[in-house]
């Protein structure tokens, strides 16, 4: 992506920004409640979880860990927010031992 393509991405999303009033920076830039919400909750698990398994050396819930407080930024809408979250802390439960 050059320059000009980039400098016309941000007028486009500028744009949209004004259009709105400027009410509605969530939507403009991609946030929503659900994945924020989410993406605090799981991170913070993913820290815990970090912690704990550095403890034990398990080294596949260091895995998992680094996975909960990250997959929030490639994920797309609120069910891939939870769902995900959920199964990755569901797998850290039953690999805990």
């Amino acid at each position: 992506m050059n320059e000009q393509e980039l400098a016309e991405k941000l007028q486009e999303r500028l744009a949209a920004l004004q259009d709105s009033g400027g009410q509605d920076l969530g939507s403009v830039l991609g946030f929503t409640w659900s994945g924020v919400v989410s993406g605090v909750l799981f991170g913070i698990a993913g820290m815990w979880l970090l912690g704990y398994a550095r403890k034990r050396a398990n080294y596949r819930l260091v895995a998992i860990a680094f996975a909960l407080m990250f997959y929030p930024y490639v994920t797309n809408g609120p069910l891939q927010d939870w769902g995900v979250g959920i199964a990755l802390c569901g797998l850290a439960y039953w690999l805990r031992k």
